[in-house]
């Protein structure tokens, strides 16, 4: 089949080189450069990169216009494929291929429409999600489903490693779906329309931790939050990102404590803060600016931590 597609994520790599094994990719479409760094340096996404490599045509942009959309028309492709895309597409884009198109959304579908299901789903403490595939419809993600693949959601995986579990699911299922949609074999389902939840966009300050919240919670936004935007919070106007946390249990901890207070900060107890409801250690840190460290590592540069205080950047 000849396919135009669309992303703007590297979780969709592996289905990209998946497609080109047996299908004809007549166009990449992806977002612009994005500066990145100190020096804002306008870099251009990983699969912009490999297709100025191997010389496939290439848009980069966050809004399709009409002209894009007829030299797309020329191109006689069979169908488009959307994986996180992140670009709501109008009418005209659905007559650019002769099956109309498909959309790769990572979770079970109808739960959690919209741009943040894997965040959204570690954040509400899901055991299990997956992937749909789906017809693209003009409203998002409400496409009659052609193949659902449930997963579980560890205790130990975070956002990127929930990716990846996406990125080799999808890669691995998508000719399969297509082959199907090629002999008019596959079978669609419309979704159950009572059981809809969305997701919202995920915001930068977003990330900032509520200390007076369980630890089970702030756990679950570190996980959610460990590639963008980042689990955060202040120490006497530091900010501290935090990449990786486990619940702790010490006995006789008094519950008059402040919410935030750091009980211990030491190499046998490790980083231990007060939350809401429980304590929680903290694995992986960083300050502003420095190396992302090991809790052992963190203290050898951050020293005279205990009974200090995390608290959010408003009251700084």
């Amino acid at each position: 089949m000849k396919i135009i597609f669309l992303t703007s994520s590297d979780i969709s790599i592996k289905t990209f080189y998946e497609l080109k094994k047996k299908h004809e990719i007549t166009a990449v479409i992806t977002s612009p450069d994005k500066a990145k760094g100190r020096s804002k340096e306008l870099i251009p996404a990983d699969i912009a990169v490999i297709c100025e490599k191997e010389n496939i045509l290439l848009y980069k942009t966050d809004s399709i216009d009409n002209k894009t959309v007829e030299e797309l028309k020329q191109k006689n492709s069979d169908i488009f494929i959307t994986f996180a895309f992140g670009v709501i597409l109008k009418k005209e884009f659905f007559e650019v291929s002769r099956y109309g198109g498909i959309n790769i959304h990572p979770s079970l579908l109808p739960d959690l429409r919209g741009p943040s299901p894997i965040q959204t789903a570690i954040l509400n403490g899901y055991t299990k999600s997956g992937i749909t595939i789906q017809k693209m419809a003009l409203k998002v993600d409400s496409g009659d489903i052609l193949l659902q693949i449930p997963f579980d959601i560890e205790d130990y995986d975070d956002a990127e490693s929930i990716e990846k579990k996406v990125s080799k699911i999808s890669a691995d299922s998508i000719n399969d779906v297509l082959e199907k949609i090629e002999k008019g074999s596959i079978k669609s389902i419309p979704q159950n329309n009572e059981k809809v939840t969305y997701c919202r966009l995920i915001k930068k300050e977003f990330g900032e931790i509520d200390w007076n919240d369980t630890n089970i919670n702030i756990r679950n936004k570190i996980r959610a939050f460990v590639k963008w935007p980042i689990a955060f919070s202040y120490i006497d106007k530091q900010r501290i990102n935090i990449y990786k946390a486990n619940i702790a249990e010490i006995d006789n901890i008094e519950e008059n404590e402040k919410n935030g207070k750091i009980l211990f900060a030491d190499k046998n107890n490790g980083i231990i803060v007060k939350t809401g409801l429980g304590l929680l250690k903290l694995e992986v840190l960083q300050k502003q600016g420095k190396n992302i460290l090991q809790w052992k590592d963190f203290l050898n540069g951050f020293r005279d931590l205990n009974n200090k205080y995390f608290n959010s950047g408003a009251s700084q």
